[in-house]
């Protein structure tokens, strides 16, 4: 080692190339000060200083204050030491010589750095930015070159600028001043490189940026590819969800296809073997279905009944009104059950009770369903029952006047002849007979009355219409209440039978509206329209509200039995405070 002695003012010897310092640097201990001279290329933190000339770059360690700029060509006097990887000052001073002109970086590739012929020099990378950080008083970029990464610091003031702008990413050109840090494998030859290295910027201008990020990038790429992948598995889930609800959608469905079709087959059996008649209609009466029971009742194949209109197998006389009857089904009216008489094939009549309602399915036209139920043999016997009932009610009438009415007759005779011998015998009892014999009298003429009604013999003996003035005339006596009777010429002269129901309807309806409605005044009279004639009571009574009253009364339903069974048809009609109207409409003889 060549040892140099220490003048008393250094700076007056020339200054040392900083080539010339590789061969003084000590091995042992600190040997003399060296003079050295070069360009300032870096200044940081007031302690270190890094100087370059043509071809070597050198560090020094000063604590020296002063300002200094990149380009100042200074002197500096110091320690020689051991670097990182090239020597470096120690304890050094320095003294400005002039101002130059701002060193320009050697553009060298991450490989050329590493190499370590720039350890200290000012040189300028083109990298990418991976990433940005802070740590203390510094900050600095995670940059990758030639697939090497490696770190750029910047000393961090107050009021500085950041790396907020600067996006991961970016293509830049950073320009610093690089150190080396060679490893523990060093060695001679140049295929070795250092283990790494860095660099050490000046101020924020040492970055330049040449591209910036593409929006396309793997981040965005991964996101995108992350956000498929959870798409995906979503869609995927969401698949198995639906084929989960699927299949439990479809196990329902057949289910209930299977219950439906079980419903189905029920309906059927219970359709086709059911005892009653079920069939459906139009809304015109043309009939669509019908059961085995309808085709056996009516004696005819399933092809000769569907098509046909209902009102052809009805008997001839009752065709208009049911064809009234299937207009008011078609209105959606709420009726009662009708009852009609049917033709079998071989002209046979069938009554039929026909409870009918009014269907509606969605997409299709409406249709009437209709129940047909044989009352043939209940109306036999109601009507024997009702002949019984007749029979017996004419029997009592013919007591009442054969009978009690006699013994009534003969002891009021009895009593006038009584009253008669007290009378002579001035006794005081004699007009207590005579009012009882008065009262006599008049229970004689009521029960007289009530014989006529139960067995009218003026029916028999002279026709309908003397026995509703009959009635007529009884009614006013009895009730005390205007009544009177009028008919249409020529007279109506239903058959017996006939006759009979028809009289005793009169005198139910008069009984009504004396009894319950409170009349004033009853008219009885017998009209005709075209073929029909009409049996009308009208009253100016109480009345009612017939859609809201129950009309299952037994005078009212008695009066509805007597005109089903001569084939008649019985309407009333009512309003509070407007009294009540009977109208029984039937076919008789003139």
């Amino acid at each position: 080692m060549i040892e140099v002695p220490a003048p008393a003012n250094p700076f007056g010897q020339p200054a040392r190339r900083i080539e010339q310092l590789l061969q003084f640097v000590p091995q042992g201990p600190r040997g003399n000060r060296v003079k050295i001279s070069g360009t300032v290329t870096c200044r940081r933190d007031d302690e270190t200083l890094f100087i370059e000339n043509e071809k070597e770059g050198l560090l020094v360690e000063t604590r020296q204050p002063g300002p200094l700029l990149p380009g100042d060509i200074v002197e500096v006097l110091g320690f020689p030491a051991k670097g990182e990887y090239t020597p470096k000052l120690e304890d050094a001073v320095f003294r400005k010589i002039a101002s130059g002109q701002v060193p320009v970086p050697e553009n060298v590739t991450t490989d050329e750095a590493l190499k370590g012929t720039h350890d200290c020099r000012l040189v300028r990378i083109e990298a990418t930015i991976l990433d940005r950080t802070r740590y203390g008083h510094e900050q600095f970029l995670v940059l990758q070159s030639g697939g090497f990464i490696f770190n750029a610091y910047l000393e961090h003031k107050d009021g500085g600028l950041n790396f907020s702008y600067l996006q991961n990413g970016s293509r830049v050109a950073v320009t610093g001043v690089c150190v080396i840090d060679p490893g523990n494998d060093w060695q001679v030859g140049p295929e070795w490189r250092a283990k790494s290295f860095r660099l050490l910027m000046r101020y924020p201008g040492d970055i330049f940026l040449l591209m910036r990020p593409p929006w396309w990038n793997l981040q965005k790429m991964l996101w995108a590819v992350g956000i498929l992948v959870v798409g995906v598995l979503l869609a995927l889930a969401w698949v198995a969800i639906l084929r989960r609800r699927v299949q439990k959608q479809t196990a329902t469905i057949r289910r209930q296809l299977q219950t439906e079709a079980t419903l189905k087959e029920r309906y059927e059996d219970l359709f086709e073997n059911a005892n009653d008649m079920v069939f459906t209609h139009d809304l015109k009466g043309r009939i669509t279905s019908v059961n085995t029971t309808g085709e056996h009742w009516l004696g005819r194949g399933r092809d000769e009944i569907i098509s046909k209109n209902l009102i052809q197998f009805i008997a001839q006389e009752q065709r208009e009104a049911v064809a009234q009857w299937l207009e008011q089904i078609a209105a959606n009216v709420e009726l009662a059950p009708a009852e009609w008489d049917f033709l079998g094939a071989a002209g046979q009549r069938l009554r039929l009770e026909i409870s009918a309602r009014l269907v509606g399915q969605p997409g299709k036209n409406n249709e009437i369903e209709s129940v047909a139920r044989d009352i043939t043999e209940r109306k036999r016997l109601e009507r024997e029952i009702l002949q019984i009932s007749n029979r017996e009610q004419r029997r009592i009438g013919h007591d009442l006047h054969d009978g009690v009415c006699q013994q009534l007759a003969a002891i009021a005779y009895r009593v006038d002849i009584l009253a008669d011998q007290l009378h002579e015998k001035k006794f005081p009892e004699s007009s207590e007979a005579e009012r009882i014999g008065s009262l006599l009298n008049e229970a004689m003429s009521q029960t007289r009355s009530v014989a006529r009604g139960l067995f009218p013999v003026r029916l028999e003996e002279e026709g309908l219409v003397s026995a509703l003035e009959e009635v007529v005339i009884n009614a006013a006596k009895l009730f005390k209440v205007r009544c009177h009777f009028s008919c249409v010429e020529p007279h109506p002269k239903p058959e017996t039978t006939a006759a009979l129901h028809l009289y005793y309807i009169a005198q139910e309806a008069v009984l009504n509206a004396a009894k319950h409605g409170n009349a004033t005044e009853i008219s009885v009279a017998i009209t005709r329209h075209h073929e029909r004639f009409m049996l009308i009571v009208q009253d100016n009574g109480n009345g009612f509200e017939v859609a809201g009253r129950n009309l299952s009364g037994m005078g009212i339903r008695i009066m509805r039995y007597r005109a089903q069974v001569i084939g008649a048809t019985l309407d009333l009609k009512s309003r509070p405070g407007q009294g009540t109207q009977v109208i029984c409409t039937f076919y008789a003889a003139t």
